[in-house]
């Protein structure tokens, strides 16, 4: 059962655009239940909002940024150290500005 729940994972985070590997950060912690509602722990700020995509800079060294794409992007709840975004999520990107 934990194996078929990896692979479901995997497979979700595929569809996504994104290395599983990436979602062990140092500082940051990425879930996503779907492909409608995402949680980022470890944000410090929201840099860019728009309904297409929302920057985020967040507490890990070697990441230091995560880009959602997606189409009617909503941020639902925003706290310090956690966010919370809603819409149809088409990519979440990784990386250094």
């Amino acid at each position: 059962m934990a194996e078929q729940k990896k692979r479901e994972h995997e497979s979700l985070w595929r569809r996504l655009r994104c290395s599983c590997d990436r979602l062990m950060m140092q500082n940051c912690r990425c879930e996503s239940l779907s492909n409608q509602l995402l949680t980022v722990q470890g944000c410090c700020r929201i840099v860019e909002y728009q309904t297409e995509h929302i920057l985020l800079s967040v507490r890990d060294p070697d990441v230091k940024e995560i880009c959602i794409c997606g189409r009617d992007l909503l941020c639902l709840s925003y706290h310090p150290d956690a966010v919370q975004i809603r819409g149809k999520i088409l990519s979440v990107t990784f990386g250094n500005p």
